[in-house]
């Protein structure tokens, strides 16, 4: 089994809202991969796009933190972790 690891940037992904049209082609387009790559897998790594700057800069008004890439990295980690922790 090869496995293969695709970063999209959220920019692309969602600009400043999803692109619905580009997810949907996305998708296709990895529907199709794997269809012809049965023995493959893809991890598919995608960052936050517009809605993550919000985000961040909510977080630096909060917090009075200065435009440093740690602490929001930090809450972005640990946010994704919540998020991504099955529920009982």
């Amino acid at each position: 089994m090869n496995t293969k690891v695709l970063s999209v940037g959220g920019s692309i992904v969602a600009p400043e809202y999803p692109d619905v049209d580009f997810v949907t082609r996305f998708v296709e387009m990895i529907k199709d991969f794997l269809s012809k790559n049965p023995d493959d897998r893809l991890i598919l790594v995608v960052g936050g796009g517009g809605p993550a700057r919000i985000y961040q800069k909510a977080f630096r008004d909060v917090t009075g933190t200065a435009r440093t890439r740690e602490p929001m990295q930090r809450t972005g980690l640990e946010s994704w972790r919540h998020d991504s922790t099955p529920s009982s």
